[in-house]
């Protein structure tokens, strides 16, 4: 809906006598406020005071007022558009530096065989900084002006985002198991909690805790962050009904009694207005009613969802039901960038594909994902998330190349071709003319850079195999499973040892498809992998009384 800048934009008597210059006057072409929705303003102005929106009016009017007191003017062209800094909601920034490492597999085997392999290997604060600092940058060129993180160090993220002049909040991540950031969950905990005590009064960067998963993490550590939420008002961050292997192997744990990972996080105390739960691609009509009666916060990530064949979001229910939800890329490994106006076009494009019998959510409910709807699920929709007076100004100025415009909203959503030329975070530059104004860019990208051979040779090296070996530990199983003496314990435990070899065998046949030489055929590794098969059957069926 377009309107004239005027209308609901008037001006006080009080305001007209009292014209303080400003910090920063921006002259568009157009407006989208996201607040109120549907609605974009034509040939219209921002006035940035002390970190604020302080007016928003016509562009004639703002050059009288304005254009002579002003400490900077920035006149954009005739194709450029205002809109509130975009909102990141689902991200893991250090993983830049693991981008392409691994493609073409599904989540858990992508996990397992690849990701968490490579971050025993090098995660740690150098690692984090450095990939970090390469995800911040590729935000803000892509008019990111906050992110909702989930990484290790934590600190070290919280680092990089305070110098840059970018807006964070930092999930502290939570395992059962260790890593290089910490032993187990109550050392992962007690850190979260330390990083939080640093930054709890910083007014761009906070701290939140995220347990990785439901199959990541136990009762007991769930209920510690449960506990430690209430007491001191942080959000939680966690993954969750991402795939329908999660759901079917946490149905199946007699550990969790049957239950579905939602219900087991509502048994736990967790399912209210402080947990923001990324992906939720495999929801009955039951949990979403459970998610809007309970104000939970819903992370889509269209592109890594895609990417690892984990599923769709049923964003438009979900809509429907009232529950809050936003936008995210996840980590660049899985997606393999930080872009999120990409992410509003394949989201919106996707969801296309799944309204046979209703209408599609419509663009600018994509737009208030990205903005409001992220900044209401972090607790900021009363200080950023959309151009109003007062609010704090986090601001993007984006080209669009694609003429005619009939409807900027949907200009920005679905053409490739635009262009972030500005972004502001409190009124600062973060991005001007192009050029990252708060980061060196070519020691970033240098830095980044520099990993890469380290990795590449490591990751290389592991994908050597010795297939002799592999045989003869068939054999040799095969020999044990055949002796009638052998008791179940023992049966079980070869059964586990061909089942590594498989899970191995699954990791190098992906290589030898991709061209890497590993030290074994194709031919051969598949001729193993059917030998091991071959085994697991064999066994089963000898034992199986």
């Amino acid at each position: 809906m377009k309107r004239s800048s005027e209308q609901g934009l008037e001006r006080s008597e009080s305001q007209e006598r009292r014209l303080e210059p400003a910090d920063v006057l921006i002259l568009s072409r157009w407006l989208i406020p996201v607040v109120p929705p549907k609605v974009f303003f034509e040939h219209t102005a921002l006035v940035l005071r002390n970190g604020l929106i302080a007016e928003i009016l016509p562009n004639e009017d703002a050059r009288r007022r304005y254009a002579s007191t002003a400490r900077q003017v920035i006149e954009l062209g005739a194709d450029h558009v205002l809109i509130p800094g975009l909102i990141n909601m689902h991200t893991h920034s250090g993983m830049s530096l693991l981008r392409g490492l691994a493609d073409d597999c599904a989540l858990m085997d992508w996990l397992m065989h690849y990701m968490w392999p490579a971050e025993g290997k090098f995660v740690g604060p150098d690692f984090v900084r450095d990939g970090s600092a390469l995800s911040i940058a590729e935000m803000i060129r892509s008019g990111v002006t906050c992110m909702n993180d989930m990484y290790f160090f934590p600190g070290s993220i919280a680092e990089v985002a305070d110098v840059a002049g970018f807006r964070a909040v930092i999930g502290a991540p939570i395992f059962e198991f260790p890593s290089n950031w910490g032993t187990g969950p109550d050392d992962y905990i007690a850190k979260a909690m330390g990083v939080h005590e640093k930054y709890k009064h910083h007014d761009r960067v906070d701290i939140a805790l995220s347990p990785h998963a439901p199959y990541t993490v136990a009762d007991k550590a769930f209920r510690k962050v449960q506990q430690l939420s209430a007491e001191h008002n942080l959000l939680v961050h966690t993954h969750l009904h991402e795939t329908t292997t999660e759901i079917n192997d946490h149905v199946a744990s007699m550990e969790h009694n049957g239950l579905r990972p939602l219900a087991r996080m509502q048994q736990l105390g967790l399912f209210n207005n402080k947990l923001i739960a990324a992906h939720m691609t495999q929801l009955t009509d039951d949990e979403i009613k459970l998610c809007s009666e309970n104000g939970v916060h819903v992370v889509h990530c269209p592109k890594s969802n895609m990417k690892l064949s984990s599923g769709v979001c049923p964003v438009a229910k979900l809509s429907a039901a009232g529950v809050n939800t936003s936008i995210g890329t996840d980590g660049p490994a899985s997606n393999d960038d930080q872009d999120l106006l990409g992410e509003l076009r394949a989201g919106s494009l996707l969801d296309k594909l799944f309204a046979v019998d209703r209408h599609p959510v419509p663009t600018h409910e994509w737009l208030s994902m990205a903005t409001i709807n992220a900044a209401k699920a972090l607790g900021l929709d009363s200080r950023i998330g959309s151009l109003e007076i007062g609010k704090e100004a986090d601001v993007v100025a984006v080209r669009l190349h694609a003429q005619p415009v009939y409807n900027p909203i949907t200009n920005l959503c679905y053409s490739a071709t635009n262009t972030v030329e500005y972004v502001w975070v409190q009124g600062k530059a973060l991005l001007e003319k192009d050029v990252l104004m708060t980061m060196d860019e070519a020691t970033v990208r240098s830095r980044a850079s520099n990993w890469g051979p380290k990795i590449s040779e490591w990751h290389l090296e592991r994908q050597r195999v010795d297939l002799a070996k592999v045989n003869l530990t068939v054999e040799e199983l095969e020999s044990i499973a055949e002796d009638a003496d052998v008791n179940s314990e023992a049966v079980e435990m070869h059964v586990k040892s061909l089942a590594a070899l498989k899970d191995a065998m699954f990791h190098w046949l992906f290589f030898a498809r991709t061209g890497h030489s590993i030290g074994a055929s194709l031919t051969e590794l598949e001729q193993a992998a059917a030998q091991i098969d071959k085994q697991l059957a064999r066994i089963k069926h000898l034992h199986s009384a």
